[in-house]
């Protein structure tokens, strides 16, 4: 993973990987699962950029392949074949304690 500042902004470029073995072990008690598993780093990456705004809503803005951008927000209820909304991404999910 890369860091770095740019103004108000952080960007974080985040290596894509490649799973060579998934197993499923088990559901936890926080609906998340146990895996076990081997992933190698390959030279693809994501590029996450944060801003902290005066809101205090969480927001995400994607751009991917096809030059396509949207908004989501955490109080987002409508659904997507791309980006999940809301809750649904754990980008934007509000974290439990």
């Amino acid at each position: 993973m890369r860091l770095r500042q740019s103004g108000d902004s952080w960007i974080v470029h985040t290596p894509a990987k490649l799973n060579l073995f998934l197993e499923v072990l088990g559901k936890r008690a926080d609906g998340f699962h146990e895996l076990e598993t081997l992933m190698v780093s390959v030279n693809l990456f994501d590029t996450l950029v944060f801003t902290q705004e005066s809101s205090t809503q969480v927001s995400l803005r994607c751009h991917y392949s096809g030059c396509v951008s949207r908004k989501v927000s955490t109080d987002s209820a409508s659904a997507s074949d791309e980006v999940p909304d809301g809750r649904d991404n754990l980008a934007v999910r509000p974290r439990s304690c």
